[in-house]
């Protein structure tokens, strides 16, 4: 069996040598011979659960979502001048919900879904995924405390009254951090063992397309509900 890539979408088969071989030279996207982002003997594939690993993965597309959500909302108020406090509130509470989602996958590990449970503590996900993202482990580790103790310090123990923004961790790095688990996750797919015709796929199929069409959802709708509430006076 030989596995190829589909380049427009992500998605990856096992196909027969002469299949994979034909595939490659036609004039689709298909192709073998392009270089792993992942090390396929850092993974014990049976003890991976397709159920768990999609949670995992639902819960990176949370973050992202809820962080792009805040900053359209934080950006857009500072530009049509709006003051209702309602809207940093809930400029507040998507970045809270971005923090919470985040730790779920990457924060402690007492997560049900948490990568360690997900993937297996001694696995190779955490080396892949840095060496995806081009920071070393010590990076990933700085960015999880930080992240960590922004949810219990700053958000357990915050009464987040939309009065201001709060102060967070750059979510640069964990938007990043989605978009290379979901390179690694779609490599690691087909090397699950699975039930005779049971396939599994991840959802979106391209993460650049996903967070395209997200963004601009996103940038359609937010200031146009905001400058239809501009000057709606919030009564304490």
């Amino acid at each position: 069996m030989m596995l190829v890539r589909n380049t427009r979408t992500g998605e990856q088969l096992d196909l027969e040598g002469s299949v994979a071989e034909r595939w490659h030279h036609s004039c689709s996207p298909w192709t073998y011979g392009w270089k792993s982002k992942i090390n396929p003997t850092g993974y014990n594939f049976s003890e991976i659960e397709p159920e768990s690993m999609h949670q995992f993965w639902n819960n990176n597309m949370a973050f992202v979502r809820s962080a792009l959500i805040a900053r359209q909302l934080s950006a857009s108020i500072k530009e049509l001048g709006v003051t209702n406090i309602i809207w940093t509130q809930l400029i507040n509470s998507s970045y809270t919900t971005a923090v919470i989602e985040w730790c779920k996958a990457y924060g402690t590990n007492n997560e049900e879904f948490h990568w360690k449970k997900v993937f297996g503590e001694n696995s190779s996900f955490i080396t892949d995924l840095s060496w995806e993202l081009n920071l070393t482990k010590d990076d990933l580790e700085r960015y999880r405390v930080a992240m960590t103790e922004a949810r219990s310090k700053r958000i357990a123990h915050s009464n987040m009254d939309g009065e201001a923004e709060i102060k967070l961790p750059q979510f640069d790095t964990a938007i990043n951090m989605a978009r290379a688990t979901h390179a690694l996750v779609i490599e690691l797919i087909p090397r699950i063992p699975t039930e005779p015709n049971e396939i599994y796929r991840l959802n979106p199929p391209n993460f650049e397309s996903w967070i395209t069409h997200l963004q601009d959802s996103i940038s359609s709708t937010i200031p146009d509900a905001l400058a239809a509430t501009k000057n709606v006076v919030f009564e304490r």
